[in-house]
């Protein structure tokens, strides 16, 4: 029996409202854990997470108990 292997990196970027500059630069080594650990908890791996104070970029390798669409809404609830 052959075996299917995958390996599905995604980029997400989230933006505030407008671009307005409201995450604190003091504030975004906690904001980036934060996110980290909602990957981790849904068995993905997170590659890097960086941004601004009017964005944020991650860059994670999807597991395969998830869809995209689903990790993305599990972070934007809980940011």
């Amino acid at each position: 029996m052959s075996q299917s292997l995958t390996k599905l990196y995604i980029h997400i970027i989230f933006s505030t409202k407008n671009r307005e500059n409201i995450l604190r630069e003091e504030n975004l080594f906690e904001i980036h854990n934060y996110i980290r650990g909602i990957i981790q908890q849904n068995l993905c791996k997170s590659i890097t997470i960086g941004g601004t104070s009017n964005h944020i970029h991650i860059l994670c390798e999807m597991g395969s108990t998830i869809s995209t669409a689903m990790l993305t809404r599990v972070q934007k609830k809980f940011l």
